[in-house]
């Protein structure tokens, strides 16, 4: 039978595609929280829904919160050296409207990592002048931006849970109602199983590929800004040291427009188009960098304030892939492709920034503007396109024998075979 053809339902197992599949194989790992749920008469109500989601908050979002500022500061270590001497899943915890606040959140940590680097940085070199290091002060930041990296990666490894039915600090009948929680996001919570189908959907999906587009044009220019903003700064006419402190702002610009973002997109909907404004003033701020004059180096500095609305728009495509992507398989598979043309970008980046091109980096300005611009259109496209699909769902439900199958969030669909599933816009 062809794997496009229909599910079955047949008991206490379900065919899929023409092959069996039962609780321990192809279906989902949240699919056995049901059979406890009867056996053990558990009901989900408010008052623990809240207090579940409560739990998360202040387990799972401050381990996000740490490891991605982490790992902006770590990779932001080349900028701050540059002028001083050396040139998954929150499906697994949240509804997809609680999603895009909180990815908001963990996001906006790269902001609060900016400041912070920024001034530890600051203290480094500022220290280096007073009492002169054993090593040169680039190397001082390395070994303790990698150090809190290491630091932090142990911790997760250690504290951070699989999923629900695995979290330590939830107790066994919590661990189900975890689960129960999240049904509504019609993605379950994993299969381990590689499904060689679900891996080819992945690879024709237009989403695939619109949000794999995305990740490559708008970490060229985040590639290029976050190793070299400190650089760019000098180049405005500021000293090296001023360059370290003057960054710091950017940092609270990039926290208030993806803190916005989250806000906005929690309240009203349509995340994509809001995160498609920060790009707008994201292009905005590379314009005024390009387009004023050298003598106006606070214009061209609160020009770069601007660029950093950029992860604003980079949390929406995040939260996108969190939200829009069901089927284990695939889900792994969007998002490896994402990270793979999130590194391409980042490794472009800064060989836009040529020593050449000094003090102005004309080329490396002009395609920041051309690339954010892209990542505009690519998101309406991407808008466009999950609106047309989730017509084309509603559309089937209404046909004549279309039944709603019990548990169906629980088989491990991708979100095209799944018609329950809506895709957040």
């Amino acid at each position: 039978m062809d794997d496009k053809n229909a599910i079955i339902d047949v008991g206490d197992h379900v065919l899929v595609h023409g092959k069996g599949l039962n609780d321990a194989d192809q279906a989902d790992e949240g699919l056995q929280t049901l059979r406890v749920m009867e056996e053990e008469n558990l009901h989900l109500d408010t008052a623990t829904n809240k207090r579940l989601r409560r739990k998360a908050d202040m387990v799972i979002m401050p381990f996000l919160c740490l490891v991605y500022g982490v790992q902006f500061l770590d990779r932001t270590s080349l900028s701050y050296s540059s002028v001083m001497g050396i040139t998954k899943d929150l499906k697994l915890w949240y509804t997809k409207p609680e999603q895009s606040a909180r990815t908001a959140v963990w996001v906006s940590s790269s902001g609060f990592a900016q400041i912070f680097g920024g001034l530890v940085a600051y203290g480094i070199a500022k220290g280096n002048l007073h009492h002169e290091y054993a090593i040169t002060g680039w190397k001082v930041v390395f070994l303790v931006f990698g150090s809190i990296t290491i630091l932090f990666g142990v911790l997760v490894l250690i504290f951070v849970p699989d999923n629900q039915l695995n979290a330590w600090w939830l107790s066994p009948n919590e661990r189900v109602l975890a689960v129960q929680r999240v049904r509504v996001n019609q993605q379950g919570i994993g299969n381990r199983k590689f499904k060689w189908y679900q891996f080819r959907e992945a690879l024709i999906d237009p989403m695939t590929w619109a949000v794999a587009f995305y990740a490559v044009a708008a970490n060229v220019p985040n590639g290029g800004l976050s190793n070299f903003f400190s650089q760019l700064i000098v180049s405005f006419g500021f000293t090296p040291q001023q360059s370290l402190l003057y960054g710091c702002p950017a940092g609270a610009v990039a926290i208030v427009t993806i803190l916005s973002w989250g806000f906005l997109s929690q309240r009203l909907g349509y995340r994509i188009l809001w995160g498609t404004l920060a790009m707008a003033i994201a292009t905005l701020g590379a314009i005024l960098i390009v387009a004023l004059p050298l003598r106006l180096r606070v214009g061209r500095l609160v020009g770069y304030y601007l660029t950093t609305a950029l992860p604003a728009g980079e949390a929406a495509m995040i939260s996108l892939i969190s939200s829009n992507v069901a089927g284990y398989t695939k889900k792994t598979t969007v998002s490896a492709i994402f990270f793979v043309g999130y590194c391409v970008g980042n490794i472009v980046g800064p060989q836009t920034f040529r020593a050449k091109d000094a003090p102005r980096y004309v080329s490396a300005e002009i395609t920041i503007i051309v690339l954010f611009a892209a990542c505009m259109v690519d998101m309406l496209l991407l808008f466009s396109y999950l609106a047309w699909q989730n017509r084309q769902k509603a559309s089937k439900r209404q046909r004549e024998g279309y039944v709603k199958q019990e548990g169906i969030e629980f088989w491990d669909l991708t979100d095209r075979e799944n018609l329950e599933f809506m895709y957040a816009l």
